[in-house]
């Protein structure tokens, strides 16, 4: 099953996404994302495709974590 999770810049300053990670039940859920770091700006969303792909019926959690600064390098 095909799915997505958004990320937006709510603030008022450009943010840089330095790193995803997906915590949980990794490989029964896969992110697609841009190669980090990049940048979002005042108002901009990235959307992240994430697959769910169980081998067996079941309950399953993951949870996406961002690491973000507001200045490549900081």
């Amino acid at each position: 099953q095909n799915g997505t999770t958004t990320l937006t810049n709510v603030g008022s300053a450009d943010i840089i996404v330095t790193n995803i990670d997906l915590i949980g039940d990794g490989g029964i859920f896969i992110l697609t994302y841009p190669t980090v770091p990049f940048k979002l700006t005042p108002g901009q969303t990235v959307t992240i495709p994430v697959r769910f792909l169980p081998k067996v019926v079941g309950d399953y959690k993951a949870t996406v974590v961002y690491s973000m600064t507001d200045e490549i390098g900081k």
